[in-house]
């Protein structure tokens, strides 16, 4: 593109593409939603390409929506979460998508949560009340706890979480609980970090996590300096020992050595994995 009338065109085309794109697969019209029409799957990759669209060129990479759009894709998203369902083998390929739901939720809510939570995060907390499956409500109530959200039903579903039998999952839940002040989350969290079985995915978690947050809770709870010293050395030593079993894992455990040097972050679009495929050894 080389003159002002063709960078005009490519402008107009780009306004375009993302007003269809809201139009057709998430916008409400006479009381029904365009995403009711669609597979979960299809609605999330369009509020997925959505937002990537609103935040295109920003200096601050957050993407630029009005009051009523945070609203519908809130809506839009709600749906998606409604319908996750519990397979009988969790996968990378689930895990990942369900944290790209949780990051994408709160990139739409987080700006106008204070003054529109109800309007905003009612349907969450009905995913809370009435679940479609575990897995739903544990999404759930992971968006709700990053967005600084408190009510009992959120409190039990953390709880359940935390007494998981799988230690990715039991570090979800025992982290969001301690980042909303409860003390036994976060001796959960030490307890876990002592036991070489679920000391991988506690400390996996963890790094992802600013270090002023890890320090900070660690102050939280009455840890002194020689305390926290060590909890960062246990999150080092813990990240340091991975051992890749295949081409996804190798690129996991890079990025979390990433996180740990402070700069947890992905190119832009490339999911955590890289371009590996799930059974790439």
């Amino acid at each position: 593109m080389q003159t002002p009338a063709e960078l005009r065109r490519a402008a107009l085309d780009f306004e375009r593409a993302k007003t269809e794109l809201f139009e057709r697969y998430i916008a409400s019209h006479a009381d029904a939603a365009r995403y009711e029409q669609f597979d979960a799957e299809v609605v999330f990759e369009a509020v997925d390409t959505f937002v990537d669209l609103a935040a295109w060129g920003r200096t601050d990479g957050e993407p630029k929506l009005s009051s009523s759009e945070r609203l519908r894709l809130a809506d839009a998203l709600t749906y998606v979460v409604r319908r996750l369902s519990d397979a009988e083998h969790s996968s990378e390929a689930e895990w990942l998508m369900d944290r790209k739901l949780r990051d994408t939720f709160y990139q739409v809510a987080q700006p106008a949560v204070r003054y529109e939570a109800k309007r905003m995060l009612v349907g969450l907390e009905g995913v809370l009340e009435q679940p479609s499956s575990a897995r739903a409500r544990e999404t759930a109530a992971l968006v709700l706890a990053s967005l600084e959200q408190k009510s009992p039903a959120l409190r039990d579903a953390l709880e359940r979480m935390m007494e998981d039998s799988r230690p990715a999952r039991a570090a979800e839940g025992a982290l969001a609980l301690a980042k909303l002040g409860d003390v036994r989350a976060w001796k959960h969290i030490r307890q876990a970090l002592a036991d070489e079985t679920t000391q991988p995915a506690f400390a996996a978690l963890l790094v992802q996590e600013k270090r002023e947050t890890v320090l900070s809770l660690s102050k939280k709870f009455g840890e002194g300096k020689q305390q926290r010293e060590t909890l960062l050395k246990t999150l080092q030593t813990a990240i340091a020992n991975q051992r890749p079993n295949n081409c996804y894992e190798a690129r996991y455990a890079q990025w979390l050595k990433a996180c740990l040097a402070g700069n947890c972050t992905t190119a832009s679009g490339e999911p955590i994995g890289g371009d590996c495929t799930l059974d790439s050894k």
